[in-house]
């Protein structure tokens, strides 16, 4: 038997997993688009809506796509084709597709996102640890004797399959202990860092006067790739639901990492 889309979605916000309370205060996670009271056989997941993400849903016929970035924040004034949002939009409600954001209640979940950025780039589960007053992102011993920047970069490159690793730090900088946040790098963390004595911070995007300062305070930063350091998320939620939804397909779309 077909699950709702309100099974789904109760599910998934549950208090031990994505609970909507979870998201920080500028986040609009949840239900953007469509009915909850749908049946469905196939879902796809993807870190954000798009024209290919539309499609995937098409030739599969699923009726519900996940994603982790929201197509919608803040208010809306219109949904048309004359901009970039509002096409997508239109083309759900044409083909009858929902959907579902789940985002910064997502990345609190430590299981199911930063936890699973440390391990792709290397790091054993058993030196990942977390701390009551950081709600997004991890923290990691490395080597006891250090390892180079330039290996713990080749590292994240290979794991994520980035096309690229950027920093402005002396690549053969020795660091020994990491905080790994996947998506956009929060600088009110900064101080935290120091606090814990961290010298490296593992992320997808980091602002550049926010290397500088990390440099300053003597802590090398790696910026992987907004999409590289999340997309790894959408696998991990895909079991997640497989494991509960027996009767649905759950279909990945990783996207696109080049290299020109």
């Amino acid at each position: 038997m077909s699950a709702k889309i309100s099974d789904i979605i109760s599910f998934m916000e549950g208090e031990n997993l994505f609970p909507l309370e979870k998201s920080l205060s500028f986040d609009n996670p949840g239900l953007l688009a469509g009915s909850r009271d749908e049946e469905v056989s196939s879902v796809v997941l993807v870190l954000d809506l798009s024209s290919d993400a539309i499609n995937l849903a098409v030739e599969k016929n699923a009726k519900l796509i996940i994603t982790h970035h929201p197509s919608i924040f803040g208010g809306i004034k219109n949904i048309n084709c004359e901009n970039a949002t509002g096409k997508l939009l239109w083309r759900l409600g044409k083909e009858q597709i929902s959907l579902y954001a789940c985002h910064t209640n997502l990345d609190a979940n430590h299981e199911y996102s930063n936890k699973v950025l440390a391990r792709s780039v290397g790091i054993n589960e058993g030196d990942i640890y977390t701390l009551e007053d950081v709600s997004i992102g991890v923290f990691a011993k490395l080597d006891n004797e250090g390892i180079k920047l330039s290996c713990l970069a080749n590292k994240c490159k290979e794991g994520l399959d980035a096309s690229g690793i950027s920093t402005i730090c002396d690549k053969d900088a020795v660091v020994k202990k990491a905080f790994v946040q996947g998506g956009s790098f929060d600088e009110d963390m900064i101080n935290i860092l120091v606090r814990e004595g961290v010298d490296v911070v593992i992320s997808g995007e980091i602002k550049h006067h926010v290397q500088v300062a990390l440099n300053e305070l003597g802590i090398c930063s790696l910026a992987c790739g907004h999409n590289a350091s999340e997309r790894i998320f959408m696998p991990e939620l895909q079991k997640l639901l497989c494991s509960q939804f027996a009767d649905v397909n759950f279909y990945v779309d990783l996207g696109k990492e080049t290299t020109l």
